[in-house]
């Protein structure tokens, strides 16, 4: 009969997920994980695989828990400011956070795609489906600010998704270097801008 495991996978797992945010795949050592999730290398290998495995899984993760908080957060406050006002609140609300050390280390998926997706399927198979899933969600948004004659009408909703989505990426990417406050808050708007009525 199999020994219980002395440690929780979700809790060790959400442990190496914050190592690969920190310090990227390559950086990330064994060692580096075994001490952050308090487990042994045979416990690793036996509950999560090998370290790509983990690495995947630590993807699977951070989407389950942080790209489904955000958008609920996002569809929460839509139904307070309607939906413009919120993407437009969530966009300023990136770019205030790019400002602030603790939030240096960026999107886990961008760093990801940066560092892996290139020549790693699984990497980018997973980047892309977050990307689906969040360019449904500001369709979806988009949709609804149309049916409340927010959207102006020759507003295309899938390319005003998609440039949201890419203004999005382009504000996490430059997390280390962000852009000065008020030019970010004056793009974000002025892309909003262009959206309504």
């Amino acid at each position: 009969m199999a020994r219980p495991k002395s440690f929780i996978p979700d809790e060790a797992l959400k442990k190496a997920m914050l190592v690969f945010w920190d310090k990227g795949y390559e950086g990330a050592s064994i060692q580096d994980l075994t001490e952050a999730m308090g487990i042994n290398r045979f416990s690793l290998y036996d509950t999560f695989g090998d370290k790509h495995a983990l690495y995947l899984k630590t993807l699977d993760m951070y989407a389950d828990c942080v790209v489904k908080s955000f958008t609920r957060g996002l569809l929460e406050h839509a139904e307070k400011v309607g939906p413009l006002g919120a993407i437009e609140a969530s966009l300023l609300g990136m770019v205030d956070r790019a400002h602030e050390p603790a939030d240096a280390c960026g999107c886990l998926y961008q760093r990801a795609v940066t560092e892996m997706a290139h020549d790693d399927p699984e990497v980018r198979r997973r980047f892309e489906k977050s990307q689906d899933r969040l360019h449904q969600i500001y369709t979806d948004l988009l949709k609804d600010a149309r049916a409340r004659g927010e959207l102006g009408g020759g507003v295309r909703i899938p390319d005003a998704a998609w440039s949201l989505i890419l203004l999005q990426m382009g504000i996490v990417s430059l997390d280390a270097a962000p852009p000065p406050r008020k030019a970010g808050r004056a793009a974000v708007r002025a892309l909003i801008s262009t959206l309504r009525a």
